[in-house]
């Protein structure tokens, strides 16, 4: 690898510049200060617009350990302004001169590719004649021609096509972290635009990425999120039986003090000429035991309106209606006791089928207690 050739003013020297960073945040830090630069110089506000938002996203990029697209950054300027930046661009990652002033990078004809020669013309080895020449770090490999055959690449440069922007000059582009992947003598724009393409280099996001490995770990995050979501389903339900344990059994002893002196369900006139439940202190009794208390009274009414004797008890005989809350009663042994066996037979099955579907102990207990005393009744009035 033959050494580049040596600077005469306003130079970085390669060896040290590749130990203070790497290609990448090189091109990032060549970004970010032309674009500043560029921004200190500019008033026109259209320009100065992209330029920030240029260097926003070269900041973010570059914050993430990717490279930033040149196009990408001067999307939006005049040509001349792309052209400049570029060139100042190209000037920053292969001569280290990103602040010449602007008059430097028009067309300069004595600039060509790098050779160096003996006496007779011939290339000279520096490794014989410079013995203590230092090692250079890959910067410096990164702008100069290969070592293998340098008079011929110098060769094959000047018969290429001439390089778009003045004054260019064409460079040894390969990637310096994988020489390898060898584009061989580009002009340094293209191969500017060649090692920032995010996955040319492997640089892309910053990292080379294991996708097996990426894969596997997240399938066990996934399992790992799966069992600790079933875990908090299962502490949330076991801490809401417990309150919900507590609370029924709150429910049903305020229900119980509160009901001590209040009257029991009947069948009332509905002021209609009809029938209507009237639960009172069943109204509002926990565990499902209301809604059973309604299907006793409800039994009663299919009962009195099936009777052709009681159909009509809700209608006075002049045909006005009884007010509504009137309650029913009547004095007939026989059809009393066969609508109560008929009602306290329906509330018992209500019963059982909720005592069996609650999910608490507290409930359990009180369906259970309501459940015998209906039976209780039943065996009563059924034995008529």
């Amino acid at each position: 690898m033959l050494p580049p050739p040596p600077c005469k003013s306003g130079c970085l020297k390669a060896a040290d510049s590749g130990k203070k960073q790497s290609t990448t945040k090189k091109i990032c830090s060549s970004f970010a200060g032309i674009l500043t630069n560029e921004i200190g110089k500019t008033t026109n506000k259209t320009k100065l617009g992209i330029l920030k938002g240029g260097l926003k996203y070269v900041n973010e990029i570059c914050d993430r350990g990717g490279t930033p697209d040149l196009a990408k950054i001067t999307k939006g300027l005049p040509e001349k302004d792309k052209l400049r930046i570029s060139q100042k661009t190209n000037a920053a990652l292969f001569d280290g001169a990103a602040d010449r002033p602007d008059k430097d990078f028009g067309p300069n004809t004595s600039r060509t590719a790098a050779t160096l020669t003996g006496t007779g013309g011939q290339v000279t080895d520096l490794k014989s004649s410079e013995p203590n020449t230092p090692k250079f770090s890959q910067v410096a490999e990164f702008s100069l021609a290969s070592a293998k055959n340098t008079q011929a690449s110098t060769a094959k440069a000047s018969s290429a096509p001439p390089c778009p922007l003045p004054g260019e000059i064409r460079v040894h582009c390969f990637c310096p972290n994988d020489k390898s992947k060898d584009w061989g003598m580009q002009c340094q724009s293209a191969c500017t635009t060649i090692l920032t393409t995010p996955g040319n280099c492997g640089w892309g996001i910053g990292i080379e990425i294991d996708w097996d490995k990426y894969t596997a770990g997240v399938k066990k995050l996934l399992k790992d999120l799966e069992k600790t979501i079933k875990d908090n389903i299962n502490w949330i339900k076991e801490e809401i039986k417990k309150h919900r344990e507590a609370w029924d059994q709150r429910k049903i002893d305020e229900w119980k003090e509160r009901s001590k002196n209040l009257l029991t369900a009947f069948m009332v006139c509905n002021g209609k000429g009809g029938f209507r439940p009237q639960l009172n202190k069943y109204a509002d009794a926990p565990c499902g035991v209301a809604a059973c208390s309604k299907i006793h009274e409800e039994t009663h009414i299919k009962d009195f309106k099936k009777s052709e004797k009681y159909k009509n008890w809700c209608v006075a005989p002049d045909g006005t209606n009884e007010p509504n809350g009137t309650i029913v009663a009547i004095s007939d042994p026989p059809f009393h006791n066969n609508t109560e066996c008929n009602a306290f037979t329906a509330g018992a099955a209500c019963l059982e089928s909720k005592r069996d579907k609650t999910p608490t102990t507290a409930c359990k207990t009180f369906l259970t207690e309501q459940l015998n005393e209906s039976n209780f009744k039943r065996l009563e009035f059924c034995k008529w």
